[in-house]
């Protein structure tokens, strides 16, 4: 379980709903559920879908966990994210 949660402390990021094609650097303001957070970059929030992962959506067996996991690792923490354009 440790080894998991180290992955997903790294995984590389990729961007949903940006306009510009661009790596950037901002704190995690949100977790949407297990596997999307709300990132503010600058003056506007982005999607991040976490690549690779595949949590079960909102009242699927065991969404809270991985929601609360999520959040436990990325709310209030900087992350730099990179894009693939």
């Amino acid at each position: 379980m440790v080894h998991g949660r180290a992955t997903l402390a790294t995984s590389v990021l990729l961007i949903m709903t940006s306009e510009a094609c661009a790596d950037f650097t901002g704190p995690v303001i949100s977790v949407l559920n297990g596997d999307i957070v709300l990132v503010l970059p600058h003056k506007k929030a982005e999607h991040i879908r976490l690549q690779g992962m595949d949590c079960p959506e909102k009242a699927q067996a065991f969404w809270q966990r991985t929601e609360q996991a999520t959040s436990s690792m990325s709310f209030s923490k900087t992350i730099t994210v990179g894009a693939y354009c």
